[in-house]
């Protein structure tokens, strides 16, 4: 039944409704670089608009072509028209972090308050070439830059299931020299279903005892350059994280600590000479240190999990003649060992991974005729993987499973490939356009991927979780490439405004998850077996995004987002479904919006189908559609002040997300409910 109402909302808005591309639900003013056809443009809100999330991947959950993976109230993944993890690129002012443990508890998105955002760049699609590896997309977060003056933003955020989060920023800038401070504290108790259940109450006897808290995380950010000249920046930032006790109950183990450091520094100079028109030059450092446990959990072996990556990297181009050149390096290091009191040395899962990327990238927009604008870019990139081999030999045991897997055991890979895209944007009048994309991009398999090494057994782990399995990589793993091809029309108007994409993609060499169990092959382990495969996969999707103003203040939009996901079987792969795991179900989001500049509101309404394309390989299960309404209202006063008051699922329905994380070997096997009911507060004081 909500699949047919969805369909025929999603008809209804093909002929009339359309999205704000300007906006995006976040606690403060936004600025939002690029569009749903992923041909870059720069856009800003205007609107003040609020929204009860705990982290960057909610706010932006509910954009057109944007969903989030979900294990826990905190820590989502974001995914980018049904593209995530490694398969699209998230940074954080240009700077890679990457997160540190092998379940993605503390995702790169995780790591970054939505006080220190100033706008966020959106590419969709392989259409980035200034970044290694932007296979399905671009997340690309710009932090604070300071406006002339001193300023100061007070913030306070509340919801009903003891989410409490105070935020200041202060900023001050002469012309000459700027700076700008922040901090944020987050807290929250487990949120409850529907029902009123705790989301930690829900797997009976999971946990020790009922836990008070579901994460405590502290962020601080400091920033200071100056400008020389009106033409030279130069800058230097510090970001830190501290998060403590942050409970995943879909899990099997919860984060005892996650720290994170981010250094950027950055010189950039603006109208050299006609010919040369800016060089820009970058270089960070970032590290994540993580510790989970179960020690919270009802089990009968202690196991704890300590990893840390660091990655460093610097970047410069120049816009010469109207083209863009640019050169990149990056180097990224991923460690990970487990212990438990029955461990048999060595304990490490990530024998401590070097990715070492270097690269090169062009790119130009021109005007061939009139009305046709050309965008193109190509990159080369040559990128090195290579493992502690001291770690490797230490271990027979994994050897040997490698060679009896693979015929091959972990060493060093080194992968040499070209990516690049063509871009057309053809003006039909002043109102209206049309678009076509082509792009071809890379990414390598990451140190997971390649050369993760888990035996649950020698783990002292047969008894605690599943007995005689092992989570392994696949060292003859290819690097995967996404062939895509988008087709769009857009219309902009001045109360109706329309953007339509569509989308096809042939990813040569994805990289996939299995599971089987072996009773049968005398040549391998007998039990189940985590391991990844390439396979050939097939996407297919629209975005589309309108909206229309009824009058001056009162405005409906819709956003719908779907993505098909296809897989090659292959029964010596173990690859049996057709159906590529983690695709995210057809949805649409109606909205009734006012706004006069001092009073606002909007109902919502999101619509998603059931979800039965599902991946039976992992024991992905049927997830049924649903339907929410949404409600929220604010004031702006003239001393800066501004309120907003709202409720999340106003008729308390209960309700699954689609099956995220049961690709995770460490996951609990059991779908946990949304929230019910949420009441939320957030209020603001600017000067």
């Amino acid at each position: 039944m909500v699949k047919r109402a969805l369909l025929s909302l999603c008809v209804f808005s093909s002929i009339g409704l359309a999205q704000d591309f300007s906006s995006i639900f976040l606690l403060k003013p936004l600025e939002i670089i690029g569009s749903s056809k992923g041909f870059e443009a720069f856009k800003s809100s205007k609107t003040l608009q609020r929204k009860s999330s705990v982290d960057l991947a909610q706010a932006l959950d509910n954009q057109v072509g944007i969903f989030n993976y979900s294990k826990g109230p905190i820590a989502n993944d974001i995914v980018l028209d049904g593209l995530n993890r490694d398969n699209i690129n998230v940074l954080i002012d240009g700077a890679r972090l990457y997160g540190a443990c092998p379940s993605r508890m503390d995702v790169p998105a995780f790591h970054i308050p939505l006080n220190f955002l100033q706008g966020i760049k959106i590419v969709y699609g392989p259409y980035d070439v200034t970044h290694q590896g932007s296979m399905g997309g671009l997340v690309d977060v710009k932090t604070i830059y300071p406006k002339l003056g001193f300023h100061s933003n007070l913030s306070f955020n509340a919801n009903s299931y003891g989410f409490v989060n105070p935020n200041v920023e202060a900023s001050y800038n002469n012309g000459k020299f700027y700076f700008v401070a922040g901090y944020s504290f987050k807290t929250a108790q487990p949120y409850k279903d529907a029902h009123g259940v705790k989301i930690t109450d829900y797997i009976p006897n999971e946990y020790k005892s009922k836990p008070t808290h579901d994460f405590n995380i502290n962020s601080y950010m400091t920033k200071f350059g100056f400008t020389p000249t009106t033409n030279t920046d130069i800058g230097l930032e510090y970001i830190k994280q501290s998060a403590n006790n942050v409970l995943y109950p879909f899990l099997t183990m919860d984060a005892i600590y996650d720290r994170s450091n981010i250094v950027n520094f950055h010189i950039d100079k603006e109208n050299i000479s006609k010919d040369i028109k800016s060089i820009n030059f970058k270089t960070y450092y970032t590290d994540v240190y993580h510790l989970m446990t179960n020690q919270y959990r009802a089990s009968s072996m202690y196991m704890a999990t300590y990893a840390r990556t660091k990655t460093y990297g610097s970047s410069i181009s120049t816009d010469v003649f109207d083209t863009t050149f640019g050169l990149d390096f990056y180097r990224r290091d991923w460690y990970v060992l487990n212990q438990t009191s029955m461990s048999m040395s060595p304990p490490f899962i990530i024998p401590d991974v070097f990715i070492t990327n270097i690269g090169a990238f062009a790119k130009k927009d021109f005007n061939a005729f009139k009305s046709l604008k050309i965008n193109i870019g190509l990159r080369i990139d040559n990128t090195k993987s290579s493992p502690d081999g001291s770690l490797v030999k230490k271990d027979t045991s994994m050897k040997n499973l490698y060679t009896s897997l693979y015929g091959a055991s972990p060493q060093d890979k080194e992968d040499t490939y070209l990516s690049g895209y063509i871009k057309l944007n053809k003006a039909i009048n002043q109102n209206n356009n049309f678009y076509v994309g082509f792009g071809h991009t890379v990414r390598v398999p990451d140190p997971e991927e390649r050369y993760i090494y888990f035996d649950f057994v020698n783990m002292g782990m047969g008894s605690s979780m599943s007995s005689n399995s092992y989570w392994i990589g696949n060292p003859n793993l290819k690097p995967a490439q996404n062939n895509e091809f988008d087709i769009g029309f857009s219309s902009n108007y001045n109360k109706f405004s329309m953007n339509l994409d569509l989308y096809y993609r042939y990813i040569y060499d994805y990289i996939t998850i299995t599971q089987f169990s072996n009773f049968s092959n005398p040549n391998i382990p007998k039990g189940k077996i985590n391991e990844y495969w390439n396979t050939n996969a097939y996407m297919n999707g629209a975005n589309l995004s309108a909206k229309y103003f009824i009058t001056d203040t009162l405005s409906v939009s819709s956003e719908t987002s779907y993505v098909r996901g296809y897989q090659i079987t292959n029964q010596a792969k173990h690859i049996t479904s057709p159906n590529l795991p983690d695709i995210p179900p057809l949805r649409e989001v109606l909205a009734l919006k006012y706004d006069n500049k001092t009073y606002f509101g909007k109902i919502e309404t999101i619509l998603a189908s059931t979800q039965d394309k599902v991946n039976t390989d992992l024991n992905e299960k049927k997830v049924p559609g649903y339907g929410l309404v949404n409600v929220s209202g604010g004031i702006n006063l003239k001393n800066g002040i501004s309120v907003v008051l709202g409720v999340d699922n106003l008729l308390n329905q209960e309700y699954y997300m689609y099956n995220d994380y049961y690709s995770n070997p460490f996951n609990t096997g059991v779908n946990l409910p949304e929230p019910g009911r949420t009441f939320y507060i957030n209020a603001q004081y600017s000067f």
